[in-house]
């Protein structure tokens, strides 16, 4: 009996370590992607989102920012409504990354594109400052629009890119679930 008790606890003692490490690794690299179409509303995290609109900002938006020539600007807009309960501090810790169909990925707000001027919506997903530099939350049940930007290679279509959403300090729902946009 103290054999079969000890090789069970040796069993546990290496399956435990990789489930934890297996979990950890699912909140850094989502997997499990729910797919949706731009302008279509999906549920997640206690939360609807939807994608209204990506589109290739014009160079003359530029004016001031130090961009590599061979670089276009992408910007998105997307809206949250959040369910009853729902805080906007939970849903501020989006991260998103447009991805292309050959795995190629540029994530949102790069270093060079914070000071972007023509960007009225904020870029966090639950807040943003308004006029007076007062906080501004989003609220359950009303919707929330807020904008990502992101800096691809010139050339690289919209069509067929998909944006892709993730909350990894919340993840109530899903392990490892993540939304994706198609564009």
């Amino acid at each position: 009996a103290w054999l079969l008790g000890a090789l069970a606890l040796a069993a546990w003692a290496f399956w435990w370590p990789y489930y934890q490490d297996r979990k950890d690794y699912r909140l850094s690299h989502p997997s499990v992607p729910r797919e949706t179409p731009a302008g279509a509303w999906v549920h997640y995290e206690n939360a609807r989102w939807r994608l209204l609109e990506a589109r290739v900002v014009a160079p003359t938006d530029l004016a001031g920012l130090q961009l590599r020539p061979d670089s276009q600007v992408v910007l998105a807009t997307l809206e949250v409504i959040l369910d009853n309960g729902t805080a906007a501090e939970n849903v501020d810790s989006c991260k998103s990354v447009l991805r292309d169909p050959a795995g190629r990925q540029w994530k949102a707000q790069p270093l060079a594109l914070l000071r972007y001027p023509q960007r009225p919506l904020g870029r966090s997903c639950g807040s943003r400052l308004g006029d007076g530099l007062e906080r501004v939350n989003a609220r359950p049940g009303r919707p929330f629009r807020f904008q990502q930007i992101y800096q691809l290679p010139r050339g690289v279509p919209l069509a067929g890119l998909q944006l892709e959403l993730s909350l990894p300090r919340l993840e109530r729902e899903e392990r490892g679930a993540y939304v994706r946009f198609t564009l």
